[in-house]
């Protein structure tokens, strides 16, 4: 909140519903201010431990891809193509994961795999509508 700056990609470390404060992280007051920090074409990614997270989470990004248990929302169209991503998986980018122990490949997968539920609100942001 005390920064001009906009970010492509804005991702918070999750809490456990039931932990305090946790009802700040997935209002619908804080998925607004992610929404409002994202560059064009930027994306927010949380995760969506229950249903009415989700729906929050839907109701404040007009455009969101949604795997159940993590929900990717941006303002505008969000490109979504797996062979892409699978294709940037390779090389330094897998080694660097890697060196932490991590097959990301393997990891990403299950989401990569299937195809998520895409969710249009066909509502802009006040920002969006005035840019």
């Amino acid at each position: 909140m005390r920064s001009a700056r906009r970010f492509d990609l804005i991702e918070a470390d999750p809490l456990w519903p039931t932990s305090a404060y946790a009802g700040n992280l997935y209002s619908h007051g804080y998925f607004t201010l992610l929404r409002d920090r994202l560059k064009p074409n930027g994306i927010a990614v949380s995760w969506a431990p229950t249903g009415r997270v989700r729906n929050t989470f839907i109701n404040v990004f007009p455009y969101v891809l949604d795997y159940g248990d993590i929900v990717i929302g941006s303002r505008e169209p969000i490109a979504f193509d797996a062979d892409s991503i699978r294709a940037r998986l390779t090389g330094a980018v897998r080694a660097r994961y890697a060196e932490s122990g991590v097959d990301i490949a393997a990891l990403l997968a299950p989401y990569l795999d299937r195809r998520p539920r895409l969710h249009y609100t066909g509502r802009r942001s006040r920002r969006t509508a005035a840019t």
